[in-house]
């Protein structure tokens, strides 16, 4: 997942057999609950801010 559109479509270009999707975090509405099975994370945490888990 990657806010990046043009990243993404050229992942897809490069490497079908994988899974990208565009979007943003948070919120993870993209996607489905127990949808991936594994998860590979870079560079996120430190772009949450706080107030954003707060509910």
């Amino acid at each position: 997942m990657d806010k990046n559109k043009k990243l993404i479509d050229e992942q897809i270009q490069n490497f079908p057999e994988n899974s990208f999707i565009h979007g943003t975090v948070p919120p993870l509405l993209e996607i489905e609950n127990e949808h991936f099975d594994t998860v590979i994370s870079f560079h996120v945490i430190e772009h949450i801010e706080k107030r954003q888990f707060v509910s």
